[in-house]
Order: structure tokens, then sequence, then C-alpha cells
């Protein structure tokens, strides 16, 4: 198979797991290459262009990305008890750690059993959360967790753009929220 076109996506703190499938992102000037078995975690709301680079027509490709939810973050962050912890990069790629790989493939198993999505989806989702944030991505994702985190602080600036993009927008307004 021939990689796919270029294509330009925004993820907002995704996660992402890849099994069977090479991929490249890029953001700004930053190139990641990751296949089977990796994970992409993007804290922090930029733009990026991806791009499948090899892919095999016996070899299913299964991907799922998922945001992560503030509220379950936030809950997990408060039971764990974790110190705030920020990160500096806001994307990053590591091996999928065997629990979060379990956990998202039963959530995707869901699909098949659509009975079974509103009894079982938010325990699975509680479940990669804390799989998550116990892992490789967890400073990333902890930093979530805390409201007056960097990521935050930016995340609400970007809101701001977003919402009022055709507006005149004061840099010292924008400074103001992102801190």
């Amino acid at each position: 198979m021939r990689p796919s076109p270029q294509c330009v996506r925004r993820y907002a703190d995704a996660n992402a797991d890849k099994f069977g499938v090479a991929k490249r992102v890029t953001t700004g000037s930053t190139t990641f290459d990751f296949g089977a078995g990796d994970s992409l975690l993007i804290s922090t709301d930029v733009p990026n262009v991806s791009q499948i680079t090899r892919a095999n027509a016996g070899v299913p490709y299964y991907s799922l990305v998922r945001n992560t939810d503030p509220v379950i973050t936030q809950s997990l962050v408060l039971e764990i008890g974790v110190a705030q912890t920020e990160t500096g990069l806001p994307v990053c790629v590591d091996p999928a750690e065997a629990e979060v790989a379990d956990a998202a493939l039963r959530l995707m198993r869901l699909l098949d059993r659509q009975q079974s999505i509103p009894i079982l989806q938010d325990q699975l989702l509680r479940e990669m959360h804390y799989w998550l944030l116990s892992g490789h991505h967890g400073a990333g994702i902890r930093a979530l967790g805390f409201t007056d985190s960097h990521a935050n602080r930016i995340a609400r600036a970007v809101a701001i753009i977003r919402a009022e993009y055709a507006e005149t927008l004061p840099v010292e307004r924008l400074a103001d929220v992102a801190g």
C-alpha cells in the first residue's frame, strides 16, 4: 500500500494507540514516527499533520483516538494524590503499556455489543485514564488534571482565539488568561 495523503488534524489532549501501522505526525518543526504498539500523547491543543506511512492489507489497522475526560482526570489525580508536575512536551510517543492497550481494546470491543456501552463504558474509560496517569504519559496527563497548569492556561487562551478569531484580540487579554 502507498502512504496516505497528508491530513491536517488538531487533537486536544488526545491519546491514540496504533497497532499494525506506521504513522508520522508533525507539529511545528518536530516530526514523530511511530508504529505498532506505540502510543501518542498530544497534551496541548496544537495543530498537527498526520500521515499513515506504512500499512498492510493483511494486517488490520486499529486506532483509538480518545480525548481524556477532564472530570475523570481531575478525580483520579486527587485520588492518586500525586504532586502537580508540568511537562514541557506537548506531543510525545512512548510504547503503549499493556494495561492501556488492554483497556483500549476492551473499550473498542464494546462497539460489537452496543447494549454493553451504557453499562461498561464509564468504568473502562476510568480504568484507561488510571493506567494512562500511572504510565509513561502520566506527567503530561496529570498536568491536565490541574486547573491552573501551564497546559490548561494555554488551552484557555487558545479557546478564546478560536471563539473570537474574527475579532480584534488584545495580546494583553490573552497573556492574562495564559498567565
